[in-house]
């Protein structure tokens, strides 16, 4: 049974009825199927509809009772159904946190034989939340100190 221009099909429980088929449906059930999709329906294929032109988003004034945030925030979120904030930075976190890192000592939790020994020291930087990871120099193993995650 083939699905037809001009025919009904019940998809999850709803009648559709097919008008017509675009250009594309048509030549492929011509060529796959040799069923002519244009006689079905009656009134010839689908032809592409002009192509739209592009809408103008109307700004509100920035002022009265939705002027919430500065007036770069309305224009951004004029044309969004969710309006997104841009992110400012704390600054009072900022100056009370300069400066402080905490640090944790860390090893490989399953390392290979050859790994045993590698430690590492675990960076948190409290003004902005970066982490830092690096390996510590051991003494007479040959292994230098690297970084392995800058911040």
């Amino acid at each position: 049974d083939l699905v037809r221009a001009g025919s009904w099909i019940t998809v999850f429980g709803k009648r559709i009825w097919l008008r017509r088929a675009d250009p594309f449906t048509v030549a492929w059930f011509r060529e796959s199927m040799d069923v002519d999709q244009t006689e079905l329906a009656g009134s010839g294929p689908i032809t592409s509809a002009a192509p739209r032109r592009p809408t103008r988003t109307l700004v509100p004034p920035h002022t009265g009772p939705l002027a919430i945030g500065d007036e770069e925030e309305t224009r951004r979120n004029a044309g969004k159904l969710v309006p997104t904030w841009r992110q400012r930075p704390d600054m009072d976190s900022f100056f009370e946190c300069d400066g402080r890192v905490l640090a944790f000592r860390a090893r490989l939790a399953n390392p290979r034989p050859e790994d045993e020994g590698r430690r590492f020291v675990v960076s948190f930087f409290l003004v902005d939340g970066t982490l830092a990871i690096n390996e510590t120099l051991l003494p007479n193993t040959g292994r230098w100190g690297t970084r392995y995650l800058e911040r």
